[in-house]
């Protein structure tokens, strides 16, 4: 059985951040080295067990109901009321969650879980193999979400109460990953029928959902008799909508929050006023992605010229502070799939606007073109979107911005393809083939235009469907190959850090690489 598996600045941007942020933060200079904070706080020995959590985050989720939501970052909300079949720790290791243990057929086809026994829904029903079977078929059809992502799975049969059976067609790196996620979030039964998931969650989970204001605030409390108490170290968990970084920062200094997201170049600020600072090796992709089914954007000498026009050295270290690490692969370096012969991409494609006024030429745009960008309304990707929209002006592109909230921007430009192009950022995936598949399929937020070329899409299907970690950083880095000499609509610009801030006496986080925030077990001390 396997019970775990490893899936092995400038001034220019000074002006800019201050304008969006509406004032930089009080005590803002030149925080810690990356690399320098710690990734957790261990366990306190003594704990407030009826103690009260905020925290402080730039988005809100965009669905109770995990298939149909929008956005990745929307599991950080979802995690409290949705245990899944399995779970990743905070190095990215799948581990056992509702199923206890898994098993892989040796030749991938297949793979079975066994459940745990006695636990419930929070609405009183029973949790088992019937449940799972009908969430992951629910998964599979329209109109969830997430049919696309697991298209593989081929079949699922219920072999006893509390066993199942999971048949795929391939990619099955792809699905265990799945499972940990929203594919694997288990939702009662009765709450399908009654069709209220998407304003009201009913899972299992450590809390349950009791007031849910969008765009403002989720409340939730405790869950009677939950199978892991261990998990539930508060007695409640508030979790509020701020987009505005100087905001969750002045709400932490206030006392009003416990912990806050906030950006690098708060950590000083934070430190500053006894604040506890924790970083993680690892985030989400910054990245811009352009609709190459519209001109002039269907050109691949177009692309490259919008990349060789992103001065991302400066950015990762201006806006990012050092926490935003430049790059042209969709995957860290942590990964299997990184091409570590091309880096961090500087040789490959370094910032050189007089060579990209030179393709734009050629490719018959010597005087520029405009364009319509949407990004979430966010301070750090509004911030970015601007200091792109500056670089792009030195090469002629005239850039105009539409920030917006997340459903706005992928009604914008996947679904009514009124903008050209999108800034955003996604959570780095474990493995991969999730990423491949989210930022690559056709049909996609990614890729709503044309498909990619065949060469490039048959590379990385084999490599979903390798097993061997050579086999498939080779299969991968064959695909970054490609993708220096004929940029796809998907252009990485920086991957940053999760940087969390803290109260004195919060204990029983860790920063997760998959940059979730997953607060299970979190704990505060007594006043």
């Amino acid at each position: 059985m396997h019970r775990r598996t490893r899936v092995s600045v400038t001034a220019a941007i000074a002006v800019l951040l201050i304008s969006a942020c509406g004032g930089a933060p009080e005590s803002r200079g030149s925080g810690p080295e990356k690399g320098t904070l710690p990734t957790s706080v261990e366990l306190s020995d003594e704990y407030d067990d009826g103690a009260e959590f905020n925290f402080g985050f730039s988005v809100y989720a965009t669905s109770w109901d995990p298939l149909m939501g929008l956005s990745d970052y929307d599991m950080t909300l979802l995690y409290p009321v949705y245990d899944r079949l399995l779970t990743f720790d905070a190095a990215g290791e799948l581990q056992p969650m509702l199923a206890t243990e898994w098993e892989l057929a040796e030749d991938g086809s297949s793979v079975t879980l066994t459940l745990r026994e006695g636990v419930t829904f929070s609405d009183g029903e029973p949790f088992n193999a019937d449940a799972v079977k009908e969430n992951l078929e629910r998964a599979r059809v329209a109109p969830s979400k997430i049919t696309e992502q697991v298209s593989s799975i081929t079949d699922v049969e219920v072999v006893d109460d509390y066993t199942v059976r999971i048949d795929v067609d391939g990619r099955i790196n792809l699905v265990l990953g799945l499972l940990a996620q929203r594919a694997g979030m288990m939702v009662s039964p009765a709450a399908i029928a009654d069709g209220n998931l998407e304003t009201m969650p009913v899972g299992i989970g450590p809390y349950v959902a009791t007031d849910l204001d969008p765009g403002n605030v989720a409340r939730f409390e405790k869950t009677p008799d939950y199978w892991d108490p261990d998990a539930q170290r508060v007695a409640k968990m508030n979790y509020f909508h701020m987009p505005d970084a100087q905001t969750r920062l002045n709400a932490l200094l206030s006392g009003e929050l416990t912990v806050a997201d906030i950006q690098a170049n708060q950590i000083s600020s934070a430190q500053n006023d006894d604040m506890t600072v924790i970083a993680g090796p690892m985030s989400s992709l910054t990245y811009l992605v352009v609709n190459n089914s519209i001109e002039p954007f269907n050109d691949p000498q177009v692309r490259l010229a919008m990349n060789l026009a992103i001065d991302r050295e400066t950015i990762g270290e201006g806006l990012g502070e050092g926490y935003c690490d430049p790059t042209i692969q969709p995957w860290p370096s942590s990964s299997l799939a990184y091409n570590s012969d091309v880096g961090d991409g500087s040789e490959a494609w370094p910032y050189d606007p007089e060579k990209a006024k030179e393709l734009l030429a050629d490719a018959g745009y010597a005087d520029g073109f405009e364009m319509d960008i949407a990004t979430t309304n966010i301070t750090f990707y509004t911030s970015l979107t601007e200091i792109v929209q500056d670089q792009f002006k030195d090469i002629g592109i005239t850039v105009k911005i539409f920030p917006s909230t997340r459903p706005e921007v992928v009604e914008k430009f996947q679904v009514q393809k009124s903008v050209e192009g999108a800034v955003q950022a996604m959570p780095a995936a474990v493995d991969p083939d999730q990423s491949s598949e989210l930022l690559y399929a056709t049909g996609t937020f990614n890729n709503p235009g044309d498909p990619l070329p065949e060469e490039k899409l048959t590379l990385l299907e084999e490599a979903g469907n390798e097993t061997d970690p050579d086999a498939r950083n080779a299969l991968y880095s064959q695909f970054i190959d490609l993708t220096i000499d004929e940029p796809t609509p998907f252009m990485p610009i920086c991957i940053t850090q999760t940087v969390l801030a803290m109260q004195p006496g919060v204990s029983g986080v860790d920063v997760f690489s998959t940059s979730v925030r997953d607060f299970r077990g979190v704990a505060v001390d007594p006043a």
